[in-house]
Protein backbone atom coordinates (compact mmCIF):
# COMPACT_ATOMS: atom_id res chain seq x y z
CA UNK A 1 0.00 0.00 0.00
CA UNK A 2 1.66 3.03 -1.30
CA UNK A 3 1.47 6.23 0.61
CA UNK A 4 1.00 9.52 -0.91
CA UNK A 5 3.95 11.36 0.58
CA UNK A 6 7.28 10.44 1.85
CA UNK A 7 7.17 9.73 6.00
CA UNK A 8 9.39 12.08 7.49
CA UNK A 9 10.15 13.09 11.30
CA UNK A 10 8.45 16.65 10.98
CA UNK A 11 5.33 14.51 9.84
CA UNK A 12 5.27 12.47 12.62
CA UNK A 13 5.63 15.06 14.77
CA UNK A 14 3.01 16.87 13.00
CA UNK A 15 0.54 13.56 13.67
CA UNK A 16 1.26 14.06 17.24
CA UNK A 17 0.00 17.15 17.62
CA UNK A 18 -3.07 16.53 15.79
CA UNK A 19 -3.53 14.03 18.47
CA UNK A 20 -3.67 10.98 15.79
CA UNK A 21 -3.67 7.47 18.17
CA UNK A 22 -5.61 9.14 20.95
CA UNK A 23 -8.83 9.46 22.51
CA UNK A 24 -11.83 6.16 22.75
CA UNK A 25 -14.75 5.31 20.55
CA UNK A 26 -16.18 8.44 19.16
CA UNK A 27 -13.81 10.49 20.48
CA UNK A 28 -10.92 8.26 18.66
CA UNK A 29 -8.24 8.93 16.45
CA UNK A 30 -6.10 6.70 14.60
CA UNK A 31 -2.92 6.77 13.74
CA UNK A 32 -2.98 6.14 10.04
CA UNK A 33 -6.00 7.86 8.01
CA UNK A 34 -7.44 7.07 4.75
CA UNK A 35 -6.14 9.73 2.98
CA UNK A 36 -2.67 8.81 4.02
CA UNK A 37 -2.65 6.19 0.98
CA UNK A 38 -3.14 6.52 -2.88
CA UNK A 39 -6.60 5.27 -3.83
CA UNK A 40 -5.19 2.98 -6.55
CA UNK A 41 -4.18 0.79 -4.02
CA UNK A 42 -5.98 -1.80 -1.73
CA UNK A 43 -7.75 1.09 0.70
CA UNK A 44 -11.23 0.25 1.33
CA UNK A 45 -13.23 2.40 0.28
CA UNK A 46 -16.88 1.60 1.33
CA UNK A 47 -17.26 3.91 4.12
CA UNK A 48 -17.67 2.78 7.90
CA UNK A 49 -19.29 4.77 10.46
CA UNK A 50 -18.18 3.81 14.31
CA UNK A 51 -19.38 4.92 17.39
CA UNK A 52 -21.03 8.64 17.62
CA UNK A 53 -21.02 8.39 13.66
CA UNK A 54 -17.30 9.43 13.32
CA UNK A 55 -15.40 7.83 10.12
CA UNK A 56 -13.42 4.22 10.66
CA UNK A 57 -10.11 4.18 8.99
CA UNK A 58 -9.98 0.76 7.33
CA UNK A 59 -7.27 0.13 5.14
CA UNK A 60 -8.64 -2.84 3.22
CA UNK A 61 -12.02 -4.87 2.50
CA UNK A 62 -10.76 -7.32 5.33
CA UNK A 63 -9.89 -4.49 7.94
CA UNK A 64 -13.54 -3.31 7.39
CA UNK A 65 -15.18 -6.85 7.96
CA UNK A 66 -13.04 -7.65 10.65
CA UNK A 67 -13.88 -4.06 12.33
CA UNK A 68 -17.67 -5.04 11.56
CA UNK A 69 -17.38 -8.70 13.24
CA UNK A 70 -16.41 -6.51 16.75
CA UNK A 71 -18.13 -3.31 16.35
CA UNK A 72 -21.42 -5.30 16.76
CA UNK A 73 -20.23 -8.03 19.13
CA UNK A 74 -21.92 -7.74 22.34
CA UNK A 75 -18.97 -7.32 24.92
CA UNK A 76 -17.19 -4.93 23.04
CA UNK A 77 -16.01 -1.64 24.55
CA UNK A 78 -14.19 -0.47 22.41
CA UNK A 79 -12.40 -1.40 18.68
CA UNK A 80 -9.83 0.68 17.91
CA UNK A 81 -8.00 0.66 14.51
CA UNK A 82 -4.76 1.59 13.09
CA UNK A 83 -3.24 1.81 16.93
CA UNK A 84 0.10 3.03 17.38
CA UNK A 85 3.26 1.25 18.95
CA UNK A 86 5.45 3.26 20.65
CA UNK A 87 8.47 3.50 18.38
CA UNK A 88 11.52 3.31 20.83
CA UNK A 89 9.82 0.01 22.10
CA UNK A 90 9.82 -1.60 18.65
CA UNK A 91 13.00 -0.54 17.59
CA UNK A 92 14.18 -2.25 20.89
CA UNK A 93 12.38 -5.24 20.21
CA UNK A 94 13.83 -4.76 16.58
CA UNK A 95 17.41 -4.61 18.03
CA UNK A 96 16.74 -8.11 19.93
CA UNK A 97 16.01 -9.75 16.53
CA UNK A 98 18.86 -8.48 15.16
CA UNK A 99 16.15 -7.34 12.10
CA UNK A 100 15.61 -3.78 10.64
CA UNK A 101 13.39 -2.11 11.98
CA UNK A 102 10.22 -0.99 9.10
CA UNK A 103 10.97 1.89 7.50
CA UNK A 104 9.62 4.31 5.01
CA UNK A 105 11.31 3.16 1.56
CA UNK A 106 11.45 6.95 0.40
CA UNK A 107 12.66 8.66 3.30
CA UNK A 108 14.18 5.60 5.23
CA UNK A 109 12.77 7.28 8.41
CA UNK A 110 11.56 4.42 10.43
CA UNK A 111 7.78 4.85 10.95
CA UNK A 112 5.56 4.16 13.71
CA UNK A 113 4.13 0.87 13.46
CA UNK A 114 0.90 0.08 14.29
CA UNK A 115 -1.59 -2.73 15.11
CA UNK A 116 -4.64 -3.07 12.49
CA UNK A 117 -7.05 -3.21 15.48
CA UNK A 118 -7.14 -2.91 18.86
CA UNK A 119 -10.49 -4.67 21.08
CA UNK A 120 -11.28 -3.93 24.33
CA UNK A 121 -14.36 -5.87 25.71
CA UNK A 122 -15.72 -7.19 28.75
CA UNK A 123 -15.80 -10.49 30.20
CA UNK A 124 -17.69 -11.92 33.03
CA UNK A 125 -14.34 -11.17 34.66
CA UNK A 126 -12.81 -8.32 33.48
CA UNK A 127 -11.78 -6.00 30.78
CA UNK A 128 -9.24 -7.52 28.09
CA UNK A 129 -7.79 -6.24 25.51
CA UNK A 130 -7.48 -8.31 22.03
CA UNK A 131 -4.66 -6.65 19.36
CA UNK A 132 -5.45 -7.67 16.01
CA UNK A 133 -2.91 -8.26 12.59
CA UNK A 134 -5.51 -8.24 9.35
CA UNK A 135 -3.78 -9.57 6.35
CA UNK A 136 -4.52 -11.73 3.26
CA UNK A 137 -3.22 -15.04 3.36
CA UNK A 138 -0.87 -14.23 0.63
CA UNK A 139 1.03 -12.07 2.15
CA UNK A 140 1.80 -14.56 5.53
CA UNK A 141 4.90 -16.23 3.96
CA UNK A 142 6.54 -13.04 3.42
CA UNK A 143 9.76 -12.85 5.51
CA UNK A 144 9.37 -9.07 6.06
CA UNK A 145 5.48 -9.93 7.12
CA UNK A 146 7.09 -12.27 10.04
CA UNK A 147 9.48 -10.42 11.27
CA UNK A 148 7.51 -7.45 11.59
CA UNK A 149 4.38 -9.57 13.34
CA UNK A 150 7.41 -10.97 15.76
CA UNK A 151 7.67 -7.14 16.94
CA UNK A 152 4.30 -6.81 17.37
CA UNK A 153 3.76 -9.88 19.06
CA UNK A 154 5.98 -9.40 21.60
CA UNK A 155 5.25 -5.52 22.06
CA UNK A 156 1.82 -6.78 22.75
CA UNK A 157 3.67 -9.72 25.07
CA UNK A 158 5.11 -7.49 27.46
CA UNK A 159 1.55 -5.69 27.99
CA UNK A 160 -0.13 -9.08 28.32
CA UNK A 161 -2.34 -8.53 25.67
CA UNK A 162 -2.88 -11.27 23.32
CA UNK A 163 -2.09 -10.79 20.01
CA UNK A 164 -3.83 -12.75 16.39
CA UNK A 165 -3.99 -12.91 12.64
CA UNK A 166 -7.06 -12.06 11.28
CA UNK A 167 -6.88 -12.97 7.47
CA UNK A 168 -9.46 -13.30 4.14
CA UNK A 169 -9.97 -16.99 4.49
CA UNK A 170 -13.29 -18.51 4.96
CA UNK A 171 -12.70 -19.92 7.98
CA UNK A 172 -11.58 -16.56 9.53
CA UNK A 173 -14.33 -14.47 7.87
CA UNK A 174 -17.06 -16.60 6.47
CA UNK A 175 -19.14 -15.32 3.77
CA UNK A 176 -22.34 -15.48 6.00
CA UNK A 177 -21.01 -13.01 8.39
CA UNK A 178 -20.00 -10.84 5.97
CA UNK A 179 -23.50 -10.85 4.43
CA UNK A 180 -25.03 -10.51 7.93
CA UNK A 181 -22.56 -7.81 8.74
CA UNK A 182 -23.84 -5.67 5.92
CA UNK A 183 -27.42 -6.25 6.75
CA UNK A 184 -26.70 -4.87 10.45
CA UNK A 185 -24.74 -1.98 8.96
CA UNK A 186 -27.27 -0.96 6.90
CA UNK A 187 -29.97 -0.39 9.69
CA UNK A 188 -27.70 0.41 12.39
CA UNK A 189 -28.82 4.05 12.54
CA UNK A 190 -32.26 3.35 11.97
CA UNK A 191 -33.84 5.24 14.73
CA UNK A 192 -31.93 8.63 13.03
CA UNK A 193 -34.27 8.40 10.20
CA UNK A 194 -37.89 9.97 9.27
CA UNK A 195 -40.59 8.17 11.38
CA UNK A 196 -41.48 5.32 9.75
CA UNK A 197 -45.27 5.57 10.33
CA UNK A 198 -45.21 9.52 9.46
CA UNK A 199 -46.11 10.69 13.02
CA UNK A 200 -43.91 11.30 16.15
CA UNK A 201 -42.47 8.60 18.37
CA UNK A 202 -44.00 5.40 15.51
CA UNK A 203 -40.13 4.30 14.85
CA UNK A 204 -40.42 4.01 18.97
CA UNK A 205 -43.99 2.47 18.89
CA UNK A 206 -42.62 -0.29 16.08
CA UNK A 207 -39.55 -0.92 18.00
CA UNK A 208 -41.81 -1.37 21.19
CA UNK A 209 -44.10 -4.39 18.99
CA UNK A 210 -41.18 -5.73 16.94
CA UNK A 211 -38.92 -6.81 19.95
CA UNK A 212 -42.17 -7.86 22.39
CA UNK A 213 -42.56 -9.95 19.44
CA UNK A 214 -39.26 -11.00 19.35
CA UNK A 215 -38.73 -12.18 22.40
CA UNK A 216 -42.26 -14.46 22.50
CA UNK A 217 -41.33 -15.42 19.40
CA UNK A 218 -41.70 -19.79 19.49
CA UNK A 219 -41.43 -20.06 16.08
CA UNK A 220 -38.97 -21.85 13.31
CA UNK A 221 -39.98 -19.43 10.15
CA UNK A 222 -36.94 -17.10 9.52
CA UNK A 223 -36.62 -13.88 10.69
CA UNK A 224 -37.60 -12.22 6.96
CA UNK A 225 -40.59 -14.76 7.05
CA UNK A 226 -41.62 -13.42 10.49
CA UNK A 227 -41.53 -9.98 9.84
CA UNK A 228 -43.61 -10.13 6.45
CA UNK A 229 -46.07 -11.60 8.88
CA UNK A 230 -45.90 -9.19 11.47
CA UNK A 231 -46.00 -6.25 8.66
CA UNK A 232 -49.04 -7.89 7.45
CA UNK A 233 -50.97 -7.80 10.54
CA UNK A 234 -50.21 -4.09 11.66
CA UNK A 235 -50.45 -3.01 7.85
CA UNK A 236 -47.28 -1.45 8.32
CA UNK A 237 -45.28 -0.50 4.91
CA UNK A 238 -43.10 -3.69 3.22
CA UNK A 239 -40.41 -4.09 5.02
CA UNK A 240 -40.92 -1.62 8.01
CA UNK A 241 -40.40 -4.72 10.37
CA UNK A 242 -37.50 -6.53 8.98
CA UNK A 243 -35.24 -3.19 9.13
CA UNK A 244 -36.30 -2.40 12.58
CA UNK A 245 -35.51 -6.49 13.95
CA UNK A 246 -32.03 -5.38 12.49
CA UNK A 247 -31.26 -2.42 13.84
CA UNK A 248 -32.39 -4.49 17.57
CA UNK A 249 -29.25 -6.74 16.19
CA UNK A 250 -26.93 -3.86 14.96
CA UNK A 251 -27.75 -2.08 18.69
CA UNK A 252 -26.91 -5.34 20.55
CA UNK A 253 -30.33 -5.28 22.03
CA UNK A 254 -31.34 -8.82 20.49
CA UNK A 255 -27.95 -11.16 19.83
CA UNK A 256 -27.46 -14.24 17.58
CA UNK A 257 -25.06 -16.23 15.85
CA UNK A 258 -24.22 -14.02 12.75
CA UNK A 259 -21.61 -16.23 10.97
CA UNK A 260 -23.79 -20.04 10.55
CA UNK A 261 -26.65 -18.61 8.22
CA UNK A 262 -28.01 -15.37 6.72
CA UNK A 263 -30.40 -13.61 9.37
CA UNK A 264 -33.13 -13.59 7.18
CA UNK A 265 -33.21 -16.83 7.19
CA UNK A 266 -32.72 -17.47 10.67
CA UNK A 267 -35.77 -18.89 12.77
CA UNK A 268 -37.28 -15.90 14.88
CA UNK A 269 -36.65 -17.44 18.18
CA UNK A 270 -33.11 -18.04 17.85
CA UNK A 271 -32.87 -14.19 17.60
CA UNK A 272 -34.39 -13.23 20.82
CA UNK A 273 -33.22 -16.37 22.45
CA UNK A 274 -29.99 -16.72 21.67
CA UNK A 275 -27.75 -18.02 24.57
CA UNK A 276 -24.16 -17.12 23.21
CA UNK A 277 -24.32 -12.99 22.87
CA UNK A 278 -23.22 -12.20 19.58
CA UNK A 279 -20.90 -13.69 17.53
CA UNK A 280 -17.34 -14.58 18.54
CA UNK A 281 -14.94 -12.83 15.99
CA UNK A 282 -11.84 -14.26 14.05
CA UNK A 283 -9.09 -14.71 16.65
CA UNK A 284 -11.23 -13.97 19.20
CA UNK A 285 -11.07 -16.85 22.68
CA UNK A 286 -13.07 -16.57 25.53
CA UNK A 287 -10.85 -15.52 28.97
Amino acid sequence: MARIYPLTEERIAEWQREGRGTGANETWNPWLHIRDFNSRGTVSRDPVEGPGGRVVHVLSDIERWTYLTYFFRSGVLDAQEQFPLEREETRRIASTLNIIHPRDPNSLVDIVMTTDLLVTFQSAKATHRLALSVKPCRELPSHNVAEHSEIERRYWSTRGVAWRYVTDSEECIPSALKSNLQLLHSNRALDQHAEPLGYDGSFIYVRSVVQHELVTAKTDHGLEEFCVRLNRKHSWPPGLATRVALHLLATKQFTCDLAKESLLRLPAKAVGASPTPGVKGPGWKAA
